[in-house]
């Protein structure tokens, strides 16, 4: 297979994508927008995606979730130092991971084992598609609370904690940040179950019996909370129990928010529970289809930021993250730090490397990214593409889908 821009590659893949099944809801209108993003990236046809997406599967209300996110990134793109476009990166993210599940078999093959519940889509790539669409179009909806949280603790810190010296009678500003200060003021939620609560769904009394047969698991003890629902899916990568996993999630949360910092992946992921159990309840839909590719894309957003800090941390110390365990979270890991070309830089300090262009080869066995740059010195961008490469070895399992996996700069 030889190596190709990328917009052709996610064009060819997702249409052989689109192609070889027929789909169960609306046909031919998303491959239409991803086409049209193909052809001509921008903020236009990346909104067509998104839309096309949420009337697919029939949640057009959903996107005030992204339009939230990125008027908010947008607006914010003075007051942080540094962040990046979370718009287009997040239609790029979907982009790949669908070209690498048309591309390599070990990826499909997991998806299948993994997927499977008694009311899936008739075609399991219908099925990858509306989940790995919940997760990777979602993954960062939480992102304005980090810009929030951020922003009230650096700019509260530096107002309220005077860092003053005096040289030669002269009052100044020492501007030593050479120890760490706790943040003087955070934002906080008055009660934490509040946002976390999301309502029981039952089925409709006509369909009750039949559905209490196929899922006897879910006729007593529903969670009403976004937080028991992920520990419960993350309980299946067997390490420890749900209790366990859910005291830990609440742990991580309240000491974020004591210190000022927010992870938006469980935010995104607690936001997108929300959104979807009340649209759930409103439209009457079999609570299944909630409680299975919903909480499982959830579950993978959630993951995709804190395998690596809750659970590859002591005590449990977890290896990196194999394809068969989770399939849409090793996914979004993968394609979440892969994807570093066309993201606009934000805030008031310097700018990241930026890549301006990519080519990709994907195959059964294969995966080579080609980052290229514009820089005369690519010591930095080389350095970038290596830190990229080592963070996704140490997060997730390449080798469980890929015998050659690089990460290369060429000018």
């Amino acid at each position: 297979m030889s190596s190709t821009d990328t917009y052709d590659f996610y064009k060819n893949c997702c249409s052989d994508f689109f192609e070889s099944f027929e789909m169960f809801e609306n046909e031919d209108i998303l491959l239409d927008a991803i086409k049209a993003y193909c052809d001509s990236p921008s903020e236009g046809t990346s909104q067509d995606i998104y839309s096309a997406y949420l009337i697919t599967y029939r949640m057009p209300g959903l996107k005030e979730l992204i339009t939230q996110m990125q008027k908010y990134e947008v607006l914010s793109s003075r007051l942080m130092a540094k962040h990046r476009d979370h718009f287009e990166h997040t239609i790029n993210v979907f982009l790949l991971g669908l070209s690498i599940y048309q591309s390599n078999h070990s990826l499909r093959q997991a998806v299948d084992n993994k997927l499977v519940y008694a009311d899936k889509y008739p075609s399991i790539k219908e099925e990858f598609l509306f989940r790995w669409g919940l997760t990777a179009l979602f993954h960062d909806v939480g992102y304005p609370l980090e810009i929030a949280y951020g922003t009230i603790k650096e700019f509260a810190t530096k107002l309220i904690d005077p860092c003053l010296s005096l040289q030669d009678d002269v009052i100044q500003n020492s501007n030593d940040s050479s120890s760490y200060q706790a943040p003087i003021a955070v934002l906080n939620f008055p009660n934490l179950n509040d946002i976390t609560h999301i309502n029981y769904l039952n089925p409709k009394p006509a369909f009750a019996d039949e559905y209490h047969i196929k899922y006897p698991n879910l006729k007593n003890n529903l969670p009403d909370n976004s937080l028991s629902l992920i520990a419960n899916f993350i309980s299946n990568l067997g390490f420890t129990s749900q209790d366990k996993i859910l005291q830990i999630i609440k742990d991580s949360i309240e000491n974020g928010l004591e210190n000022g910092r927010v992870d938006h992946g469980i935010f995104s992921a607690i936001i997108l529970l929300k959104w979807a159990n009340q649209a759930y309840s409103k439209a009457n839909w079999n609570p299944a289809y909630y409680y299975y590719p919903i909480a499982d894309s959830a579950t993978a957003i959630f993951l995709h930021n804190t395998y690596g800090y809750l659970f590859q941390e002591p005590p449990y110390s977890l290896s990196p993250l194999n394809v068969q365990s989770n399939p849409l979270a090793f996914l979004l890991i993968l394609c979440d730090k892969a994807q570093e070309t066309n993201r606009q830089s934000y805030g008031y300090e310097g700018r990241s490397v930026e890549f301006s262009q990519s080519n990709l080869v994907i195959s059964n066995d294969i995966f080579n990214l080609t980052l290229l740059v514009s820089l005369d010195d690519n010591t930095l961008a080389g350095l970038k593409a290596g830190e990229i490469e080592r963070s996704i070895n140490k997060t997730v399992d390449v080798n469980s889908v890929f015998h050659d996996f690089r990460i290369v700069i060429e000018n």
